[in-house]
């Protein structure tokens, strides 16, 4: 039996908040509500095992797309990351087979990369 799946289209966003002290979560973010009206995480999706993410240029372009397998970053992955928003930043998990730093930094591009999220239903209570 074939699990149904939801769709979220939006965009990569890099969710952190005072306290982190660096460290930021990966999510994707809805088109139907832009984080400054955003006052609750109701339509912010964070990634997690199993996802299926499709990452996209503004003009629509493949980046990447893939399902969602964190690993912990090994010794020589560079567990920081300077960014040109931010000096350091980091990430207690990355993606399996895609270099952290280039994970890490399609996050914080602006504008941010669009971003197409598959979750499976059984999934989606669980955000």
């Amino acid at each position: 039996m074939v699990d149904d799946v939801v769709i979220i289209e939006g965009h990569l966003y890099a969710h952190y908040v005072q306290g982190y002290e660096g460290t930021f979560d990966c999510a994707v973010l809805d088109y139907q509500h832009h984080i400054s009206n955003c006052k609750n995480y109701d339509h912010m999706y964070f990634l997690k095992d199993g996802d299926y993410l499709t990452i996209l240029t503004a003009k629509k372009e493949l980046i990447w797309e893939g399902e969602i397998k964190f690993v912990r970053p090994g010794v020589f992955d560079g567990f920081f990351s300077s960014t040109p928003r931010l000096h350091k930043v980091w990430l207690e998990l990355k993606q399996k087979g895609v270099d952290h730093q280039l994970w890490i930094n399609w996050f914080w591009e602006h504008p941010p990369l669009h971003a197409v999220l598959k979750r499976r239903v059984s999934d989606e209570l669980d955000k």
